[in-house]
């Protein structure tokens, strides 16, 4: 190949490399946010959330929950919106008895019972203010998205889950779910779209 030969073969792949970044090649870079739907398991309480929630609450569910929250269980849930909070507890409809007679707010229900909590109420709420716990010295700082982050607070035998999000505060909830899990989770929630009220 003479150098003439070369520098014109130089020439043409400058030229193709050149019109690949001007004419495309950022189009093709670019990422693509894909937006998940609410786990399957929530199709059943979707309609409710959109009906009863307002239009300056938001609140989110994850793409998708783990076996150790939904494994082995009659899901029943409670949705309750009291103006300052929207809230959905993810039960087993076939808790024992033993735990049903203590009541939603024992222990025992709690931790055998209730597989999987999501509450999310505006920043001015007593909620928010209240929670200070789970997001001071004792929770653990964590990231769950680029540019947010949150707090992981483990209880005896259950964890949290809080952080801000678009001027609403989210916390979720799990006995049944690890640290790692309840964290993924959250990651989930952070990533989707709000659910919208009508």
């Amino acid at each position: 190949m003479t150098t003439h030969q070369k520098i014109m073969l130089k020439n043409v792949f400058v030229s193709c490399i050149a019109g690949l970044v001007f004419a495309g090649l950022p189009e093709l870079l670019k990422t693509t946010q894909v937006i998940a739907e609410p786990a399957p398991v929530f199709q059943a309480v979707v309609e409710e959330i959109v009906n009863t929630i307002p239009s300056n609450l938001d609140f989110r569910l994850p793409s998708r929950l783990p076996e150790s929250i939904i494994a082995t269980i009659s899901p029943e849930f409670l949705f309750d919106f009291d103006g300052e909070r929207a809230y959905l507890a993810l039960e087993d409809a076939n808790c024992p008895s033993t735990f049903r007679r203590q009541g939603r707010h024992s222990r025992g229900y709690k931790l055998v019972c209730l597989r999987f909590l999501v509450a999310s109420s505006h920043l001015t709420s007593k909620y928010y203010h209240q929670s200070d716990t789970y997001r001071g010295p004792m929770a653990t700082s964590i990231e769950i998205s680029h540019n947010l982050r949150g707090y992981y607070f483990q209880g005896a035998s259950w964890s949290r889950v809080s952080w801000v999000q678009n001027n609403s505060y989210f916390s979720i909830y799990s006995g049944s779910a690890s640290a790692d899990e309840l964290i993924e989770i959250a990651r989930s929630m952070g990533a989707n779209s709000p659910i919208n009220s009508n």
